[in-house]
């Protein structure tokens, strides 16, 4: 039920915040006429598209010789720096933003400070995850994943402020059609995610949301799409017998 309603819906309470609302002038800083909505339909699915052809998991491009397991510690380390260094900068400029669940003030807000202990449980736990599935040499294609999921997220990001809902509404939509050709439920995509949208919304909304993600990602990858290439190649073999 994420994926049918509109993004408003979910969007965390950006007035109801210690360190005030955004400027007006900032909601409306999209280019008019549609270029910024036109834009962000090319953009999101070339991210996922050139993560998946950066380079093979089977080993052939490494950036390096060590194991990717000997990374996971300083790539935590620079994921729970990044983290710290929002929150205190938010500190030290009116406070640390809170978000209500659901834009709802009835309901709990979430503290960004929270971020500052689940950034870096996440990242240790999805580079593990990682570590398991490539053991190998450092793949490129795991670097290009990443990338593509920092710009989706950092698109996402961007569509927000400008309060382009309708466009961030049909771009989240697409993402069940991308999840049949691209393995979306993949660690290094859910932690691009969550970083990149961490500097808009916290941590544990992103967190919360790209979980719901890679979970229709993988029922989509992993349950519908052999539905469709077994009906594919059916299909193509009676093709076949019939000529």
């Amino acid at each position: 039920m994420i994926f049918t309603g509109q993004i408003s819906d979910f969007r965390p309470n950006i007035i109801d915040v210690q360190r005030g609302p955004y400027p007006q002038q900032h909601l409306d800083t999209a280019a008019e006429g549609g270029v910024a909505d036109n834009f962000a339909y090319i953009l999101a699915p070339w991210f996922v598209v050139a993560a998946h052809y950066t380079g093979s998991s089977s080993g052939s491009n490494s950036m390096t010789k060590t194991s990717f397991k000997k990374y996971q510690l300083g790539l935590t380390l620079l994921a729970s720096l990044y983290i710290w260094i929002l929150l205190t900068i938010e500190h030290l400029n009116g406070g640390v933003v809170s978000h209500h669940l659901l834009n709802q003030p009835d309901l709990p807000a979430i503290s960004n400070w929270w971020g500052a202990l689940l950034m870096p449980a996440l990242s240790w736990f999805l580079l593990g995850l990682v570590s398991r599935r490539v053991n190998q040499p450092y793949p490129v294609a795991v670097l290009g994943s990443f990338a593509a999921a920092l710009g989706f997220g950092v698109l996402v990001s961007v569509l927000f402020l400008q309060g382009r809902e309708q466009v961030l509404s049909q771009l989240m939509l697409s993402l069940p059609l991308l999840a049949l050709f691209f393995p979306l439920y993949r660690a290094e995509f859910l932690l691009g995610f969550v970083l990149a949208m961490s500097y808009t919304f916290g941590v544990l909304l992103p967190a919360a949301f790209g979980t719901a993600i890679l979970l229709m990602a993988a029922l989509m990858y992993k349950g519908v799409r052999p539905v469709f290439l077994y009906l594919f190649d059916l299909l193509t073999g009676s093709k076949k017998t019939a000529g």
